[in-house]
């Protein structure tokens, strides 16, 4: 989660990305835990990674010091690692994709703003046989129904079984690879390219979708045909081309700029690189009483018509596009979407007469929504945030291809002050140690729970670790005999961290 005053930093300067994304405390894309404000050494810190696969490891250092700790383990391991003589613990994570299989999703919110009024809501994926079963997450195979039209919703087996994607914000959006196209056939583009096998092979980001009314922050963007029938409109259009009608402004009002382009009313961001994204949405043009055909985003309240005809809310789907363009190399990027940049690679690619440039389109596609404004409510009544956050792994990052800061690996920078507080629900363990002062040898009595993982940590008054051990029982002896003379000092956690000893060792 980024902290608003930074998304409000990035537009105040206009910037479409922000250099240093702040994030909220406990939801950073790695852990800084404060245990013990006795050892806490006031400043800011780094932390950086040596790569971004499983072998890679990271190392911790306060900037303008001269210490340095390394990661015990690699980054596949994610352990959490104590930092008994700085006072804290550093935790990171580590996913990798599998192929063609989505990645696991951590989390879903869903915001709104003062007056507080929830008036989006969308096209609730049902499992049955037409346009509303949009998801083909799950495990069904239904290619030998008797029945042609079942035929056409299988499930886009091995890429979401247990259809945890079905559940985003009650069922109205996706990640695109799960997107069915038109009656229930397979996503593709109009020339018949499958876009299914290439989105889902291009990860969905972490990202927030912000509706807002304020107006500096709304996005230009391509517009969509969203009818299925190109006789409908009088261009010609087909399914999910951009649309030929003229471009129009903020007001709705023809802006002369030429065709195809309009404005969401709001914005996107990539929450793993602090970046604005590119967008573009959908409009019906055989649906003119439902907002469609005006090339505004104006999703209306209704499901179906009294005769059972999808209306879809006048079918506004929304798609957001991650930046491609930085996964590929120099020579390539400039085929592929960067970030936000007014929708203008976008609406080159999908414009143009060459086959393969629509399908590059779609590449860079991580997300659709199905919009549509619950009854009796008014849209943008008030601003509403929703945020998705899937487990992606960590990934080299550079805004520009000359960037060579920690050669484009991971950088966090934290600060640690004493106002900040010690977790509160911390325990500490019943312990004893003996003798003490001692000769070398050290007998301990702990009252340790067998269900749990303990680990003490013996450091010098120089911070240096020079003992671990791990404790699988309430008795045991420890040597420091081959150590010199002096004082010491232990810390015991558990494996959750959520109890901890402390204490002084005496050799003599």
């Amino acid at each position: 989660r980024i902290k608003q005053s930074s998304i409000d930093e990035m537009f105040n300067l206009d910037a479409d990305r922000m250099l240093h994304p702040v994030y909220e405390g406990k939801y950073a894309p790695i852990k800084i835990e404060i245990l013990d404000h006795s050892q806490l050494i006031p400043g800011d810190y780094q932390v950086a990674f040596d790569g971004v696969d499983s072998l890679s490891n990271w190392k911790i250092y306060p900037i303008g010091g001269t210490d340095t700790v390394y990661s015990n383990q690699t980054l596949k391991y994610a352990e959490r690692q104590i930092i008994p003589q700085w006072g804290i613990a550093v935790t990171t994570g580590f996913s990798e994709y599998r192929n063609g299989v989505l990645p696991n999703l951590i989390a879903q919110s869903k915001i709104t703003e003062a007056p507080y009024v929830d008036w989006l809501t969308g096209v609730e994926n049902k499992d049955i046989a037409n346009n509303q079963n949009w998801i083909a997450a799950g495990n069904t195979d239904l290619s030998s129904s008797l029945d042609p039209v079942l035929a056409n919703f299988n499930d886009y087996i091995g890429k979401d079984n247990e259809e945890v994607y079905e559940t985003i914000f009650e069922g109205t959006m996706a990640p695109i690879g799960l997107m069915r196209f038109k009656q229930g056939q397979v996503f593709q583009n109009n020339n018949g390219n499958s876009i299914v096998n290439s989105s889902v092979s291009n990860r969905p980001v972490s990202f927030q979708l912000v509706y807002t009314k304020d107006t500096t922050k709304w996005t230009r963007c391509p517009v969509l045909e969203t009818s299925f029938d190109p006789n409908s409109n009088p261009y010609g259009d087909e399914y999910l081309a951009l649309k030929s009608a003229p471009s129009v402004d903020k007001n709705g009002q023809h802006d002369g700029t030429g065709t195809g382009m309009g404005w969401f009313p709001g914005y996107a961001i990539d929450l793993e690189s602090g970046e604005r994204l590119n967008m573009a949405f959908g409009d019906a043009s055989d649906l003119i009483m439902e907002g469609g055909g005006d090339m505004i985003f104006n999703p209306k309240t209704s499901l179906y018509s009294s005769n059972g005809i999808e209306l879809f809310g006048g079918k506004h789907y929304v798609f957001v596009f991650k930046n491609y363009a930085k996964e590929v190399n120099f020579s390539q990027a400039q085929n592929h979407i960067p970030f936000y940049d007014e929708g203008q690679k976008l609406y080159d690619l999908l414009s143009s007469s060459i086959n393969t440039d629509n399908l590059l389109a779609w590449r860079a596609c991580a997300w659709v929504q199905l919009p549509m404004t619950k009854p009796n409510h008014q849209f943008l009544s008030n601003d509403i945030k929703l945020r998705v956050n899937t487990s992606t792994p960590y990934g080299k990052y550079a805004f520009n291809y000359s960037d060579t800061l920690n050669n484009t690996n991971p950088l966090y920078q934290f600060h640690l002050d004493f106002d900040v507080s010690v977790e509160e629900n911390i325990l500490e363990i019943e312990h004893s140690i003996y003798p003490n002062p001692s000769n070398g040898m050290y007998f301990m009595e702990i009252d340790v729970q067998a269900s749990e993982k303990y680990q003490m940590i013996v450091f010098n008054s120089q911070g240096q670790i020079i003992k671990t051990h791990q404790i699988t029982q309430e008795r045991f002896n420890f040597d420091l005999s081959n150590e010199a003379n002096g004082l010491y000092f232990y810390y015991i956690h558990n494996d959750l961290g959520k109890q901890f000893a402390k204490g002084t060792l005496v050799k003599q």
